[in-house]
């Protein structure tokens, strides 16, 4: 399986989140279907802020109810700051309607 960029319409986010760039990246395996939201912040803090407010967006806006995609939906939230611990785990124990993943450079 490999993941490749997928060109779809995040502009839903985009118009909200104006310093956030969001590419959308699926998998190429119709048996082992991934999509992903990569969410790539300036720093830590554009993630802390906003992080559950892309979470739900994108539960509303994106995912759709009953259908595969919507167990299969990550969100990626990627940063060169470090994120504090506390707040790393609170966002990825949070499983309300994607697997958020945090990526840093540490």
């Amino acid at each position: 399986m490999k993941l490749l960029t997928k060109e779809s319409d995040l502009g839903f986010l985009s118009d909200e989140f104006e310093n956030i760039q969001f590419h959308m990246i699926c998998s190429d395996d119709r048996l082992s279907f991934i999509s992903c939201i990569v969410c790539v912040c300036e720093t830590a803090q554009v993630i802390i802020e906003n992080w559950r407010s892309i979470q739900n967006m994108v539960a509303v806006y994106h995912q759709h109810s009953g259908g595969f995609d919507a167990w299969n939906m990550y969100l990626v939230f990627v940063s060169f700051d470090k994120i504090p611990t506390w707040k790393k785990y609170e966002i990825e124990n949070n499983k309300f309607s994607v697997i958020p993943v945090l990526g840093t450079n540490s």
